[in-house]
Order: C-alpha cells, then sequence, then structure tokens
C-alpha cells in the first residue's frame, strides 16, 4: 500500500475543492450570459402609462421582495457573498440593453430564479417598462 504524507494529503483535497469551485462558477457563468443578439431585443410594448402602470403592478407583486420598492435593493434584504439584489436603476444595467433586462427576468440569473414560467412576455416587457421610467 502506497502511503502519502497528511500534509500533501490535504493539498490535494484542497487543491481539487478550489478547481471545482472554480469550474462551477465558471459553468453558472456560461449559463446566464445573455449574448448580444438577446440584448438587442427591442422591446415590442410601446411605454406608455397604461404598460408602466402594469409594470408596476408586477414589479411589486414579483419583484419589491427583494429589489426594493425604490428598484435600488430593499435594505431588509442584507447581502451575502452569494446574493446581492441588483440596483436596478444602475446606468450600467441600461446600458447592455433593455433586452438584456427583459432575458434577465425570464430567464433569470443565478441566485435570481427565472419568472418566465409564472409571467408572460408581455409582463415582463412592462416590467421593463417600469423600470425604464424610474431613470437612473
Amino acid at each position: 500500500m502506497l502511503k502519502t504524507h497528511p500534509k500533501i494529503s490535504l493539498f490535494i483535497i484542497i487543491a481539487f475543492s478550489v478547481l471545482f469551485v472554480i469550474t462551477y462558477c465558471f459553468a453558472q457563468n456560461l449559463e446566464t450570459a445573455i449574448t448580444k443578439e438577446k440584448a438587442n431585443t427591442k422591446n415590442p410594448i410601446p411605454s406608455c402609462a397604461d404598460s408602466i402602470e402594469k409594470g408596476k403592478a408586477v414589479y411589486s407583486q414579483y419583484c419589491k421582495g427583494c429589489h426594493g420598492p425604490d428598484a435600488v435593493r430593499d435594505k431588509k434584504t442584507p447581502c451575502t457573498e452569494t446574493f446581492c439584489p441588483a440596483n436596478l436603476r444602475d446606468p450600467k444595467l441600461w446600458r447592455m440593453g433593455e433586452g438584456a433586462v427583459f432575458w434577465t427576468i425570464r430567464d433569470g440569473r443565478k441566485p435570481m430564479p427565472c419568472f418566465g414560467e409564472r409571467l408572460s412576455e408581455e409582463q415582463c416587457w412592462h416590467i421593463v417598462n417600469y423600470l425604464h421610467s424610474l431613470g437612473s
């Protein structure tokens, strides 16, 4: 039987653990990446008072709990190493394109769940119009 030094065994375990974590994180980012084509998706629903009001209602029901009533981040929801709700008024978010916001709502982005099964595409676009109306 081959005997190894305990420090070498510990090093190997740590090295494989770090490799696993890096691989897992890379895979998660690939899953949630939004293509340029998706980011450039144009909103088919005109931004009008009716759409903004509908978006606000849907936002209040599904999004406000984490992102807060002002879309910055609910102060009662503390950030952790793995979870921190996005500031939905951040200009960087909107530079990616309204399609990126739509696809993030629809398909989710770890750890945010996808809402495509609960909300129609129209509802997701109404949320986009509402958020856009808030400005940065």
